[in-house]
């Protein structure tokens, strides 16, 4: 794996606003941060795109492509890096909650995206079931505004621009993604050593770094908390079931 810790990618789109992206395969650690349509506002304080502000559902977004109440709805979000070589670099990505069709992959990707970025936070199991898990996942029954200000780690990828719609044959510039979001039991090892090294862990300063001459593992395995038991899987909520 191509952890690129102390490389700073210098590439830039050829527009007069400059960007700089993240190099692909690097691991940093961001801060979540939904956007609001409703207050995506421009000058005179209207909204840019009223017709993706979904009633009653703050930071959804109606998929501007569509039309009628079946309409594919997403949370956009922004992703600040925190600490390292890319602190202050940051991208946006798109997550799906609704779609006329239940059993479509995007659903499945935003579930386990969503999933992963509240376990990196809390420094609990991606496979952990128990109740006390549930009720961190649950939240989301109050709405979205519980995922803004989460910490996690992340590997991030290059993404190639797609081609416009507009039959100039011009592409959009090329942007950031997450490609894995690290936590225990999904990428345990990579998770400790850099929400350590930049100092985030469960959303706070990391512990005091262990003695030199200490081996790595041990120190991984003193900060695992204990497992629990394992509970039947329909503990689950359900905005996490296909």
């Amino acid at each position: 794996m191509n952890m690129n810790l102390s490389e700073v990618n210098t590439q830039t789109t050829a527009t007069t606003n400059e960007r700089v992206l993240i190099a692909d395969k690097t691991i940093v650690p961001v801060k979540l941060t939904l956007q609001d349509p409703s207050k995506n506002v421009d000058e005179a304080g209207s909204p840019r795109k009223p017709e993706q502000i979904v009633p009653n559902n703050p930071y959804e977004h109606y998929s501007s492509q569509q039309t009628g109440d079946n309409r594919t709805r997403y949370l956009r979000a922004r992703f600040d890096v925190i600490a390292g070589p890319n602190e202050g670099s940051s991208f946006w990505q798109n997550f799906t909650v609704f779609h006329a069709d239940p059993n479509n992959i995007s659903l499945d990707i935003t579930r386990e995206n969503l999933r992963a970025f509240v376990c990196s936070n809390h420094n609990i199991s991606w496979k952990d079931d128990s109740p006390e898990a549930g009720k961190l996942f649950n939240q989301v029954g109050n709405g979205w505004d519980f995922l803004n200000g989460l910490h996690a780690v992340v590997k991030v990828k290059l993404q190639p621009g797609n081609l416009k719609n507009d039959g100039s044959g011009d592409k959009w510039p090329d942007s950031n993604e997450i490609s894995y979001i690290h936590a225990l039991d999904r990428g345990t090892d990579i998770y400790y050593q850099y929400s350590q090294a930049f100092g985030i862990m469960q959303g706070q300063a990391a512990p005091a770094p262990q003695p030199a001459q200490q081996p790595v593992q041990e120190q991984v395995t003193q900060n695992v908390p204990p497992a629990q038991p394992a509970q039947p899987t329909s503990d689950k909520p359900d905005w996490m079931n296909p």
